[in-house]
């Protein structure tokens, strides 16, 4: 199975590649208009300096990252939503109703877009997220060192500090008033 996602993997790479490269119109276009991770991340790599490109082996490595984290992800988030659905019926036959009426307004399949706009739909969606986070923590290692300008507080948009000893002295204090 790896070997066939990684050969269909690497097939989709070079065709948009070299459609790009080439100017195969039709798929250049697609690319350039695409919204999808691999489309991104190659005209980004076509388009950034020489020092920053990185290998086709490293933009293929990211995308099996991508791919396998969204599958695990996306199995375990629907596991938590039936989960939580099966738990409270009543909020289950008031998101089936939602759907039963919008199936019947389309004739039985709902488009993507009328699906996604589906406002009970979208409050189950953000609840279970909000819940039972997939990710709740991604680590991140730094390719090379950097220093930070700690010598002075940081200041945010409305040019207060953004000390966490502050914030949380003006949320203690706050909400002892």
């Amino acid at each position: 199975m790896v070997d066939t996602w990684h050969w269909t993997m690497t097939r989709i790479f070079e065709e948009k590649k070299r459609a790009l490269m080439e100017g195969d119109e039709a798929l250049a276009n697609q690319v350039e208009q695409a919204k999808d991770l691999l489309s991104i991340l190659i005209k980004a790599n076509i388009d950034a300096s020489e020092e920053d490109k990185v290998s086709d082996e490293e933009v293929l490595g990211q995308m099996s990252s991508f791919i396998f984290a969204a599958t695990d992800t996306t199995s375990n988030a629907l596991s938590r939503t039936l989960h939580l659905l099966a738990s409270q019926p009543e909020i289950q036959e008031r998101l089936r109703a939602e759907v039963t009426e919008a199936r019947e307004a389309h004739g039985g399949d709902i488009p993507y877009d009328d699906l996604v706009s589906l406002p009970f739909m979208d409050a189950v969606c953000r609840e279970t997220l909000r819940l039972h986070p997939p990710v709740p923590m991604v680590p991140r290692i730094s390719r090379q060192d950097i220093i930070l300008p700690l010598l002075t507080p940081i200041k945010g948009n409305d040019g207060r500090d953004n000390s966490s000893s502050q914030r949380y002295e003006d949320l203690y204090f706050h909400s002892k008033c």
